[in-house]
């Protein structure tokens, strides 16, 4: 099985959860603005994070560490 491109240290591959957080017909968004260089700046995320070792899904999505 070649993997290629998906082994390369340069970018890891990391466990994450998103979570689609909806009330009303509306959903939670967050809009990333601060950090001019941040790869998703002025982008429209979801809520979410990347799992820890150990670290169940829910935990990572509603309390943070």
């Amino acid at each position: 099985m070649n993997l290629g491109a998906f082994m390369n240290p340069e970018f890891p591959i990391f466990s994450t959860t998103l979570c689609y957080l909806e009330r009303d017909d509306a959903y939670l968004m967050l809009h990333r603005i601060k950090k001019q260089d941040d790869y998703n700046h002025d982008k429209w995320i979801g809520v979410g994070g990347k799992f820890e070792r150990f670290l169940k899904a829910r935990r990572t999505v509603c309390c943070g560490k």
